[in-house]
């Protein structure tokens, strides 16, 4: 029951994070996890996900050691 409670938590936390970048990204923007924090203002570990779902889901792209929305 915890578990179901912590991942329901987490899944909202994440929705909340991913329609605040669709919200704050525009294509060709820079993007790393503390300016995901910044502009989301959603802790380390929401955007250390965000940016792993979006970076599988090939939204982002890693050039040169800079990640830039697509």
């Amino acid at each position: 029951m915890i578990k179901d409670l912590r991942e329901e938590f987490f899944a909202e936390l994440d929705e909340q994070a991913r329609k605040e970048f669709e919200i704050n990204f525009s294509k060709g923007d820079d993007i790393s996890i503390s300016i995901i924090q910044r502009k989301c203002k959603v802790g380390w570990n929401a955007a250390s996900r965000l940016l792993t779902h979006l970076i599988k889901e090939k939204k982002i792209v890693k050039n040169n050691h800079i990640y830039s929305v697509l």
